[in-house]
């Protein structure tokens, strides 16, 4: 008789092939066509800024080295009621470059990023504003390139990787960010990407007023903004050669605290917009099986919450009917493989979604142009989920009580 926790597992597994080969069909039906190859519109370029001392000056230095239409830039910050020295590092930035259009504009409280965004919105007279990150910086042709791509749509978006990759983990968020950028090269090709990357999206300003602008009681606006587009019939494109490079989390601490914010952004999303996950549109599938993995982590919890008890199940037992006796425990456990209960169905699956996954990661580094470290990739299929789970669940426990404090 086949029992619960096997119904679960064999739902992971059949749910992690059967997207493993959709995205594999899909690689081969995108385009993603380059559309604007001349213009070079006015685009206003908004930041919100709350304690960024250490990286602001930089972030506006990436932006003063743009092979764009220095006339054509005009930059405003928004400094969002910082406790450290970002006004000074601005203030310094627009003393030391006369020349580049830099706004310095100060929330009386603190507010929020979406609140800051909003602000500049409102004021903006031209025709896109791309929001970034005060930790990000751009590469040279990235705003040219977002403006390739604007014919047409309401948001462009940019493939973003980590601005350092010293430290092992940062290398292992590397890999993530290539098989983020090359899945959103191929969404794109069918006008369902889920998300407006927070370092350095473009938007078009009058569609972006239609729907009111940003959440600013959303823990995730770069992604719930996407949705409310949507509703109206608004498309966006990703720019696969505009890059920017934004601080990633140096610890499993931060990490986990970072995506548990993306995933409770995506589940509240959700709740806000219902329709969104109706698998109409290829948008739509996108949201439904986004929503169908927020499943898997609860899944393993269970496969692991029964395996740790199948352990510790004889030591109950003596303590139940004998008394403690570590000795009488320590007999009686074996950690011997027996071959016969190997199930060979899940060997095949598990030696799949491996080879699915590193094929993956080949075809997204080659569009990168870049090359992760074997290491790095065997880290990131056997370890780096864990860590995505943690902040999963926590996500799913925020979402039931309906905390969003970060």
């Amino acid at each position: 008789m086949i029992d619960f926790l096997t119904i679960l597992a064999w739902f992971v597994a059949i749910l992690s092939i059967y997207v493993a080969s959709y995205y594999f069909l899909l690689y081969f039906d995108a385009v993603n066509d380059e559309q604007n190859r001349v213009s070079t519109p006015d685009v206003t370029i908004a930041i919100s800024a709350y304690n960024e001392e250490r990286g602001i000056y930089k972030t506006l230095q990436s932006l003063n080295n743009s092979i764009y239409p220095k006339k054509k830039i005009h930059v405003i910050v928004v400094d969002d009621k910082s406790k450290d020295k970002t006004i000074n590092e601005v203030k310094k930035f627009i003393k030391d470059n006369p020349n580049f259009d830099v706004t310095l504009l100060k929330n009386s409280k603190n507010k929020g990023k979406a609140y800051s965004l909003n602000k500049v919105m409102r004021i903006t007279k031209t025709n896109f504003m791309i929001t970034m990150d005060a930790d990000s910086q751009a590469a040279p042709k990235a705003i040219a390139s977002l403006v390739r791509y604007s014919k047409g749509v309401s948001v462009v978006t940019p493939c973003v990787l980590p601005s350092e990759k010293k430290r092992v983990l940062a290398r292992i968020q590397a890999i993530e960010y290539i098989y983020s950028n090359y899945l959103s090269n191929i969404l794109s090709g069918f006008d369902a990407q889920i998300v407006a990357p927070g370092p350095f999206s473009m938007f078009r300003v009058s569609d972006l007023k239609s729907i009111g602008g940003f959440d600013e009681k959303s823990i995730a606006e770069d992604l719930e903004v996407v949705f409310r587009l949507r509703k109206k019939g608004f498309k966006m494109r990703l720019s696969p050669t505009a890059y920017v490079y934004t601080d990633v989390p140096q610890t499993i601490v931060d990490l986990v605290k970072q995506r548990r914010r993306w995933k409770a952004g995506f589940m509240d999303a959700v709740q806000k917009h219902p329709k969104s996950i109706e698998p109409t549109t290829e948008f739509g599938r996108q949201n439904m099986l986004n929503a169908l993995y927020h499943i898997v982590p609860l899944v393993l919890l269970v496969m692991v919450v029964k395996f740790t008890y199948n352990m510790i199940e004889p030591l109950v037992n003596i303590i139940r009917y004998v008394g403690f006796d570590p000795l009488t425990y320590l007999r009686t456990l074996k950690f011997g493989l027996d071959p016969l209960a190997i199930d060979m169905q899940m060997v095949v699956y598990t030696i799949f979604m491996a080879v699915m996954t590193l094929m993956f990661l080949y075809l997204a580094s080659k569009f990168q142009d870049e090359n992760p470290k074997i290491l790095d990739a065997l880290l990131f299929i056997g370890i780096y989920g864990v860590a995505i789970t943690t902040a999963t669940l926590l996500a799913i426990y925020s979402w039931i009580k309906g905390d969003y404090t970060w």
